[in-house]
């Protein structure tokens, strides 16, 4: 509306007294810069409507996703861990990379771990009579059966199972995670002193040094 004025202003004054033909050129000319700035206005103002509208779709699909994880969490804060107890089924992190029993070869210990402090490699004659390989690193050492993960003691707080245990855990956060159901050694008793055991020829242990887990061990069985 303000141009729109303007140029009827302009105009207005050429016909009440007049001008040179050099003024009537820039007085066009000016005419003609106010036309394209009031265009590139426009195409401004429809632009940033557009990117308005673009930005409230996006904010509402971001809320639905931020509900969505909502809901997972909820879900996930309702498992209760302490039922149907499967160390096979179970994950735990190497930190960052969380493993599970089938993921973690002799060889891809050594890429996450690096150089072994010492390689064993034996035959285990009393049980299968196959092939076993001990590798020692300071703070944890694997025992693998014909590639296959059979026993690890972990030491300290990079490794965590998929609970959130670790070294450093306290003994009460291990039984709310893992539950009362202890593993009984042969005369009945549990190892409630020093240790925790859950599974049996599958199982794992957390051991304690003043109520708080000092070492961590998971074993397999396999038939």
């Amino acid at each position: 509306m303000f141009i729109k004025n303007y140029l009827f202003f302009i105009l207005l004054t050429l016909l009440l007294v007049g001008c040179t033909s050099e003024d009537t050129n820039e007085l066009k000319q000016e005419v003609k810069r106010l036309t394209v700035e009031n265009t590139q206005l426009k195409d401004s103002k429809n632009k940033l409507e557009t990117e308005v509208e673009n930005f409230k779709e996006a904010n509402t699909g971001l809320e639905n996703e931020i509900n969505t994880l909502k809901d997972l969490i909820e879900e996930y804060e309702d498992v209760s861990f302490n039922v149907d107890f499967n160390i096979y089924d179970e994950g735990f992190y190497i930190e960052p990379v969380l493993m599970f029993r089938e993921d973690l070869t002799l060889e891809q210990t050594k890429n996450i771990m690096g150089k072994p402090n010492n390689v064993r490699s034996y035959i285990e004659e009393a049980h299968c009579g196959c092939e076993e390989t001990e590798v020692n690193y300071d703070n944890a050492s694997f025992t693998f059966q014909d590639e296959l993960i059979k026993w690890m003691t972990l030491k300290d707080e990079t490794f965590v199972t998929q609970r959130g245990i670790k070294v450093g855990s306290t003994k009460e956060q291990v039984i709310d995670s893992y539950g009362e159901n202890f593993y009984p050694i042969e005369d009945g008793s549990n190892h409630e002193d020093n240790s925790i055991n859950y599974g049996e020829k599958t199982g794992i242990r957390f051991s304690f040094a003043e109520n708080v887990v000092s070492e961590i061990t998971i074993w397999y069985m396999y038939e």
